[in-house]
């Protein structure tokens, strides 16, 4: 029973022995016990953040790659249009985007009358390009979702050629082999509306109609005769448009308006990547084509347009 005792003594003994140095530590430097604390406050909280790290990238795995939408912990470009303008602060009401580039024509085929004048390729006359081309938009948002836009489109190209064939164009006569002035011009005025269907995570969608005014005129010019057509006219299109959210601050945005029937077709398209250079401030590159025509008695006119683009927004 000795033994056993002696034994108890010798281990409590130890322990006083281990617990000393902390003690004598705290005596001597009184500071040295909150810094210990700091430390193990620092260390537990490091270990909190890492589980919840581990948490938030299995939910991101077993949500098929979508994260946590709307939550503090979600990626930036995940959140749905309307959580990015909220995120942006307040919802922008007013746009406006102004657009330069340089266009082609790779067709541009050419009769007045449609049915009895000369079919002609009024480019051999101007030449392919390029040409300086411009358009302006202003786009306001009444409401959530809700947009009207409109448009100012002039377009034109100019240029001396020679025909390679007699031309019978609006009445009169051109012979082949001499210089002839051509010019072509269709400016566009639209009002669209649409509307936002699809507010996704890096998807947004919208549908509208566009109502275009054009305003046409082809003119040939040779010596002192000079013959022209005009044509102006109303035209209902299709509006589609898609913003693809690649990342934070980048955007690709495709944005269409076209219709067909019998009697012509118009289709104007484009893509655009934009970069944000600051809070409502977009700058943006990209590729735009324009197709259509008509055939009727009247006139036959194909064109096939395209532009390299550049362009800057602004949103207030």
């Amino acid at each position: 029973m000795a033994e056993w005792v002696n034994l108890e003594k010798k281990l409590a003994k130890k322990k006083r022995t281990k617990k000393a140095p902390e003690k004598m530590l705290r005596k001597v430097n009184p500071r040295l016990e909150a810094k210990i604390k700091q430390l193990r406050k620092g260390l537990d909280k490091a270990s909190r953040e890492r589980k919840q790290a581990e948490g938030n990238i299995s939910h991101f795995h077993l949500d098929g790659g979508r994260n946590v939408v709307g939550g503090k912990n979600a990626l930036p470009w995940s959140h749905s249009s309307a959580q990015r303008t909220a995120s942006a602060g307040q919802r922008r009401v007013f746009a406006v985007e102004v657009e330069g580039g340089a266009l082609w024509q790779s067709r541009n085929d050419v009769a007045v009358p449609g049915d009895e004048g000369t079919r002609f390729a009024l480019d051999d006359l101007t030449g392919s390009g390029p040409f300086p081309a411009a358009r302006l938009y202003a786009t306001w948002s009444p409401a959530e979702r809700h947009e009207l836009r409109a448009l100012i489109a002039p377009l034109s190209v100019s240029g001396t050629g020679q025909l390679s064939e007699p031309v019978s164009f609006a009445g009169e006569s051109f012979a082949p082999g001499v210089a002839t002035d051509a010019s072509y011009r269709f400016d566009s005025y639209r009002l669209t509306y649409r509307y936002l269907i699809h507010d996704g995570e890096r998807w947004d969608w919208r549908l509208g109609f566009t109502a275009k005014l054009r305003d046409a005129e082809i003119e040939l010019e040779q010596g002192g005769v000079t013959a022209r057509k005009t044509d102006t006219g109303f035209v209902p299109l299709l509006h589609v448009a898609a913003d693809w959210h690649l990342a934070p601050g980048w955007r690709v945005a495709l944005d269409l308006d076209g219709a067909a029937a019998p009697q012509g077709r118009a289709f104007d398209a484009s893509l655009k990547g934009y970069w944000t250079l600051r809070e409502g401030l977009e700058l943006a590159l990209g590729y735009r084509t324009i197709e259509g025509g008509a055939d009727n008695d009247e006139v036959y006119t194909f064109a096939w347009i395209h532009q390299a683009v550049v362009s800057l927004r602004y949103a207030f």
